[in-house]
């Protein structure tokens, strides 16, 4: 499955497990266990060479598309559980239950943002954005991801375009900062880098990324919210 600049649909914006392929639960929230697969991307060394040769985005191709980016509608939530199946219906190392999160978020009234991709209409991609707590507190950060795009679109920045209006978003509406997991050459190019402050735990320090839209960085153990558990 090609990932949209290396990192799209399944395998790019969502965990892989970094120590064994059985191994897929880590605690990284306060008194709950949630799936690795459901927040960020950790490579192996394998991925990681393959995914050189994406880097560069198929930006040409998109010119040739009739692509919107907006906001969810109330007719939309169908669709983007087709779309959020199908980016991870192939991808390893996954418990394939990133629709249920997605959904779990919008039954709680947890998606701070909810963007979709048309192409001719027709929705082929999705992300979320939702809170996250630093030391116990809500302080106007916010966590991204899952993101997906239908296979058929990934390697076309369609998922790059997402991020980064998401995260412009963010800014526009007064927040203080976002986080993410994953693979540290992929989101440097938005602009995240590593905080020693922030803590996710069971994560390799490495992948866990902020992005400061102020001067200041709290400090403490960041957790997400508790949708990103949700299994059916």
């Amino acid at each position: 499955m090609a990932p949209d600049c290396a990192h799209e649909g399944g395998r790019r914006l969502l965990i892989l497990d970094h120590t064994s392929s059985s191994s897929l639960l880590q605690t990284c929230m306060i008194g709950q266990r949630v799936s690795a697969s459901s927040l960020g991307y950790l490579p192996t060394a394998e991925t990681r060479v393959r995914d050189r040769c994406w880097y560069a985005c198929a930006s040409a191709t998109l010119a040739d598309m009739n692509l919107l980016i907006r906001p969810e509608r109330p007719a939309d939530p169908a669709a983007i559980e087709s779309v959020t199946v199908a980016a991870f219906l192939h991808a390893p190392h996954t418990d394939h239950n990133e629709h249920c999160i997605v959904a779990a978020l919008r039954s709680a009234q947890a998606l701070s943002i909810s963007l979709v991709a048309e192409v001719d209409a027709a929705v082929v991609g999705h992300i979320a954005v939702s809170p996250v707590s630093i030391a116990g507190d809500s302080a106007g950060w916010f966590g991204l991801g899952p993101v997906s795009v239908v296979p058929a679109l990934q390697g076309k920045c369609i998922g790059s375009k997402l991020v980064r209006q998401a995260l412009g978003m963010l800014k526009e509406q007064g927040a203080s900062g976002c986080v993410v997991l994953g693979d540290p050459l992929y989101y440097t190019r938005f602009g995240f880098r590593n905080e020693a402050c922030l803590v996710l735990p069971g994560v390799p320090p490495e992948y866990f990324m902020a992005m400061s839209f102020g001067p200041a960085v709290p400090a403490g153990v960041v957790s997400y919210h508790p949708a990103f558990t949700a299994t059916h």
